[in-house]
C-alpha cells in the first residue's frame, strides 16, 4: 500500500545504527520487495544494496549484451 510509518523508519534505523556500531557493517541488503519503500541511501548509515534493482539491472544489462 506504499504506507511507510515514521516509527518504523525510526526502528530500522536504530537497528542499522546498532548493527553499525557494535558489529561493524559497512552496508545493509534490502532482501524483501518491501524494504525499499522503507530504506535508501538517504535514510540509511550505510549503503542499501536493493537486490530487487540489482537483479533487474542484471537482467537489463545481459538483454541488451546479445
Amino acid at each position: 500500500m506504499g504506507i511507510v510509518k515514521e516509527e518504523t523508519l525510526l526502528f530500522f534505523q536504530k537497528v542499522i545504527s546498532r548493527m553499525k556500531d557494535e558489529d561493524g557493517i559497512e552496508a545493509i541488503v534490502l532482501g524483501c520487495t518491501e524494504l525499499p519503500l522503507l530504506l535508501n541511501d538517504e535514510v540509511s548509515l550505510v549503503p542499501c544494496l536493493d537486490t530487487m534493482q540489482i537483479h533487474i539491472s542484471s537482467i537489463v544489462s545481459e538483454i541488451l549484451d546479445r
